[in-house]
């Protein structure tokens, strides 16, 4: 029973934290493309990603539970949970509004290019928002790689 929590933990793991963190480099690039359907496809991902990362944890809690070796005070357990915390945190507070926010400047950008040039402010706007959301992928990425580590290696007590 145990191997299958962790199957299912590892493969829930990949199909769901992956586009967690991809989702801020997509909506980046959806940005420097000026491609509002890219932002709302790349907020979209961030958000079901971001809600189903919660199965990934459960199914990390499951593992740890179903095994003797390991506890919830197991310090790598610790850590990598709290770096998970984190993740979201960065994941639902700032990257999935972020996408939200970038789709739909896009959004009216294209709507009013028609009839007007986009002005410098607006400009500056989305530049400005694309640097945090490509900041906030980079530290997405640094984190899922640092709590693979983790997982991998645990560190600091077996």
């Amino acid at each position: 029973m145990e191997r299958f929590v962790v199957l299912i933990h590892v493969l829930a793991a990949v199909l769901l934290i992956g586009p967690l963190v991809l989702a801020g480099f997509w909506g980046r690039r959806a940005i420097r493309r000026g491609d509002a359907d890219e932002a709302r496809q790349a907020f979209v991902a961030g958000r079901w990603a971001t809600a189903g990362s919660v199965v990934v944890a459960l199914f990390g809690a499951f593992a740890v539970a179903a095994t003797p070796r390991y506890t919830f005070g197991t310090p790598w357990v610790i850590i990598s949970s709290t770096l998970y915390v984190v993740l979201l945190g960065v994941s639902a507070a700032y990257t999935v509004p972020a996408l939200r926010k970038a789709a739909r400047l896009l959004q009216r950008r294209s709507a009013v290019a028609a009839l007007d040039e986009p002005d410098d402010a607006e400009r500056e706007r989305l530049s400005a928002l694309a640097d945090r959301l490509g900041g906030a992928a980079v530290l997405s990425l640094v984190i899922v790689c640092v709590i693979v580590v983790f997982m991998v290696y645990r560190p600091f007590g077996s």
